[in-house]
């Protein structure tokens, strides 16, 4: 399906993620295939102001579903994509069944082609899930293994009953190794291939993990920089398991590998820029946007305006993220200064790009 010059980005499918994916360029859509990780808000009640109240109003999981599967449509096509819903509560159900099997009779009927995502440690109702979409889609099945997966002493009984189960050949299975947060500790590929030698024998292997912090509030305002250890561990695991299979790149954008479930009902972010450079993100970090007597959104324009004029700055043609950057410094009305999902769009947008810019330019040397 695809080969190391190719590369896996997890997207989570909010607004900010689907358009930044929408607005690539088509031979940068080519070299990318999206690992969708369903969100698992988008499932929660909407809050609704009537007057002074608050009140919840509960969405019909089946409704939910429907409108994922025309985003994929509308906002990325009918190419592959690996979809998971490992984030989502076990209760949540579409008609009484796991929202995979609806999914994936809505993908066959609309056209879209997503490869069902499974663990070694799913419930059997998500295994049974994956396995009603691998007959029903025709497109394999993509494992996505993590390191104390690796590190169970009964790993290769887990990993031979899985395929057992699914009867796949292991050509039509896809391979995700997710180190999740990289550190020092991290998992080895060398060790991994050992585990599932002969490593040649699966359609795709991806090296996945990220290092992009939970939140902002680490970094002093003004610029700063972060080094992308995801992306130079990679470099050098690659290295490390030559000839044997270099592994396609995976990371998870501009954000970080677990979700932030401790978020305030009502969150007052910075005002921050999140840019990749070859080696580390430049992250533009202002004061909270709703701070009493603070700037608010006027921050944005200035911000464009510092990473504009800075040597790392790619240039307005870019892309999209690239231009939007270039618009908004020169806005002098708060009304189009840009929001926090326009500016994440942006970052995630221009990140997509540049990272299979970066691997072509790697490889092509």
């Amino acid at each position: 399906m695809f080969d190391y010059r190719h590369y896996v980005p997890v997207l989570r499918w909010r607004r900010a993620e689907m358009k930044a994916l929408s607005e690539l360029e088509d031979q940068v859509k080519l070299k990318l295939t999206p690992l969708v990780e369903i969100f698992p808000k988008r499932f929660e009640p909407k809050i609704q102001k009537l007057g002074e109240k608050r009140i919840k109003i509960l969405l019909r999981v089946s409704n939910v579903v429907n409108i994922m599967a025309k985003e994929i449509l509308q906002y990325w096509g009918k190419s592959p994509f690996f979809l998971d819903f490992i984030h989502c509560n076990t209760n949540i159900k579409a008609n009484g069944k796991h929202p995979l099997i609806m999914f994936s009779d809505l993908s066959k009927d609309i056209g879209i082609s997503p490869i069902p995502i499974v663990g070694l440690n799913r419930s059997q109702e998500y295994i049974s899930a994956c396995k009603y979409a691998v007959e029903k889609l025709g497109n394999g099945l993509c494992l996505r293994i993590h390191s104390s997966d690796i590190e169970s002493t009964d790993f290769n009984v887990q990993l031979n009953t899985m395929l057992t189960y699914f009867d796949l050949k292991a050509n039509n299975i896809d391979i995700i190794f997710d180190n999740q947060l990289i550190t020092e500790d991290s998992q080895k590929l060398s060790h991994v291939y050992k585990k599932l030698s002969p490593i040649g024998n699966w359609r795709t292997i991806t090296l996945l993990g990220g290092i992009f912090p939970l939140d902002l509030t680490k970094f002093p305002k003004g610029t700063n920089t972060f080094d992308r250890q995801d992306y130079s561990f990679w470099l050098h695991q690659k290295d490390e398991v030559k000839p044997d299979r270099i592994p396609t790149f995976g990371d998870y954008t501009i954000q970080h590998p677990f979700l932030n479930n401790n978020l305030p009902e009502v969150p007052n972010p910075s005002a921050s820029i999140r840019y990749t450079s070859s080696q580390h993100w430049i992250i533009m970090r202002g004061e909270a946007l709703h701070k009493e007597n603070g700037r608010g959104h006027s921050q944005y324009p200035a911000h464009a305006e510092m990473l504009y004029g800075h040597d790392e700055y790619s240039g307005e043609n870019f892309s999209k993220g690239d231009a939007y950057i270039a618009m908004k410094r020169m806005t002098l009305n708060t009304k189009g200064t840009g929001s926090v999902e326009t500016w994440l769009q942006a970052a995630i947008n221009h990140h997509l790009t540049f990272v299979v810019r970066q691997l072509a330019s790697l490889f092509d040397s």
